[in-house]
C-alpha cells in the first residue's frame, strides 16, 4: 500500500487520527497485529503539530576554520522518525520559525529551501563567525566555502576559471560573509592604478586597493591576468611586507584586508580561449594561494530557474568540450535565454544570440548533432 492508503486504512479500522506521526512500518505493523500503541492513542504530535507548537530547530554546520563555521540554511530535526510525506517534510522545516507575526514570503521562503534539499539544489549558506554572529549570503557557488577559508586563513587567494564562472559574485559574498566593504578595480596598466598618486592640485588620488589595504575591506583584483606585469609589481611588497609606500606615506596592512585575484588563467600567459591574457611575473604569482574555480551547474539551474533550457545550454557544453571545439558556453548562456524565452523569444533566436554568437556554421553544426544524438 502506498502511505496514502497505510493512513486511510488504519483511521478506517481503529479511528485514531495520529498516523501522520507513523513511519509506513509502523503503520504496516498495526495494521497487520491491530495493535495500536498508547502513544498514538493518546494522540502523539504529528511533525505538523510539532511545528505548530514551535519545537527548536537543529542546524549542521560545517567549519570552516576555527572560530568560523559554514552551513546550509538550518533544517529542524523531526520529532518522529524521518517523514515520507511531503506534508511532513515542510512541516518539519517549520518547526521552531512558526510565529504569530508569520507572513506568505516567509512561509514560501521556507518552502523553496525545503524543495532545495528534496531536489539537490544548492541552498542558502549561513556563515557563523568567531562571535558568534550569523550572516546568511544566500545561495552561492559550491566552492564558495573553501574559497571563503582560503581568504580568511591566507588573506589572498586567486581565482581561476572561465568566463561566467562566479568570481565577482563569490568575491562579493565574501566581503557580505566578514561584514566588510567590498572594493575592486579591473585590468591595469600603470602602477598608480593601485598605489594613487597627487595630481597638480595636490589631491591625494586614492584607488580601490589604497581604500581597502588602509582601512580594512576585501578587494577584488579583478582580470588581473590582462594587467601589464611591470604595473602590478606594484603589489609585491605590499601583499609580502605588510605595508606600502604610497604617494603621501607608509601605511601599514589593515588587519581586515583580504585581497582576491580573478583572473581567467594562473598568469602563465595567454591561451587558446583567452588571448589577450599575459604572463605575470613569477615574484607576484607566488604571493597567492590558486584556486580553479569551475562551472557549478546545479547553482547555474538555480539562477536560471528554466529546467529545459538550462538542460539544453549543458547539453551544448559538454558537447562543445567533447568535440574539443574553443568556444565558451557560460552559465550566462542560461541566465539570459532564460530571460528571452519568458519575454517571448522564439527558442532557435535564442540559441542564436546566447549559446551559438560568433560561432562558425561547422562547429554549430557539430554541437547539434551532438545534442540531438
Amino acid at each position: 500500500m502506498s502511505r496514502t492508503e497505510l493512513i486511510s486504512e488504519c483511521s478506517r479500522r481503529f479511528g485514531k487520527r495520529a498516523w501522520l506521526g507513523a513511519t509506513n512500518a509502523e503503520l504496516e505493523e498495526c495494521l497487520a497485529t491491530g495493535h495500536v500503541p498508547a502513544a498514538w492513542a493518546s494522540g502523539r504530535p504529528s511533525a505538523a503539530s510539532a511545528a505548530m507548537a514551535g519545537s527548536s530547530p537543529v542546524a549542521a554546520p560545517t567549519n570552516l576554520l576555527p572560530g568560523m563555521e559554514s552551513s546550509a540554511a538550518p533544517t529542524a530535526a523531526p520529532t518522529s522518525p524521518r517523514p515520507d510525506s511531503l506534508a511532513d517534510a515542510i512541516a518539519s522545516a517549520l518547526q521552531g520559525r512558526i510565529t504569530a507575526g508569520v507572513d506568505a514570503d516567509q512561509v514560501r521562503a521556507i518552502a523553496r529551501e525545503v524543495f532545495a534539499e528534496e531536489m539537490g539544489l544548492p541552498r542558502p549558506i549561513e556563515v557563523r563567525l568567531p562571535d558568534g554572529a550569523g550572516v546568511n549570503v544566500g545561495v552561492q557557488h559550491r566552492q564558495f566555502p573553501e574559497v571563503l577559508t582560503t581568504l580568511t586563513a591566507c588573506g589572498q587567494v586567486w581565482l581561476a576559471g572561465p568566463a561566467g564562472s562566479g568570481k565577482t559574485t563569490i568575491a562579493e559574498a565574501c566581503a557580505k560573509a566578514l561584514g566588510l566593504p567590498f572594493h575592486f578595480n579591473g585590468a591595469i596598466d600603470s602602477p598608480y592604478k593601485l598605489s594613487g598618486f597627487i595630481d597638480a592640485q595636490g589631491r591625494i588620488i586614492r584607488p580601490a586597493f589604497r581604500e581597502a589595504y588602509e582601512h580594512g575591506g576585501v578587494y577584488l583584483f579583478d582580470e588581473v591576468d590582462a594587467s601589464l606585469p611591470a604595473a602590478v609589481l606594484a603589489f609585491n611588497a605590499a601583499m609580502a611586507n605588510g605595508k606600502y609606500d604610497f604617494p603621501d606615506g607608509t601605511v601599514n596592512r589593515h588587519k581586515d584586508f583580504y585581497c582576491i585575484a580573478a583572473a581567467n588563467t594562473f598568469g602563465l600567459g595567454g591561451t587558446d580561449d583567452y588571448v589577450g591574457r599575459m604572463k605575470q611575473d613569477a615574484a607576484f604569482l607566488d604571493r597567492f594561494p590558486s584556486i580553479l574555480l569551475d562551472y557549478d551547474e546545479e547553482l547555474e539551474l538555480a539562477i536560471a530557474g528554466n529546467p529545459d533550457w538550462v538542460t539544453y545550454v549543458q547539453a551544448c557544453r559538454r558537447a562543445a568540450k567533447a568535440r574539443g571545439l574553443r568556444v565558451v558556453i557560460s552559465p550566462r548562456a542560461s541566465i539570459f535565454g532564460a530571460k528571452l524565452l519568458a519575454a517571448g523569444m522564439p527558442r532557435e533566436r535564442v540559441a542564436e544570440l546566447t549559446i551559438r554568437k560568433g560561432m562558425s556554421a561547422d562547429h554549430w553544426q557539430t554541437i547539434q548533432n551532438e545534442v540531438a544524438a
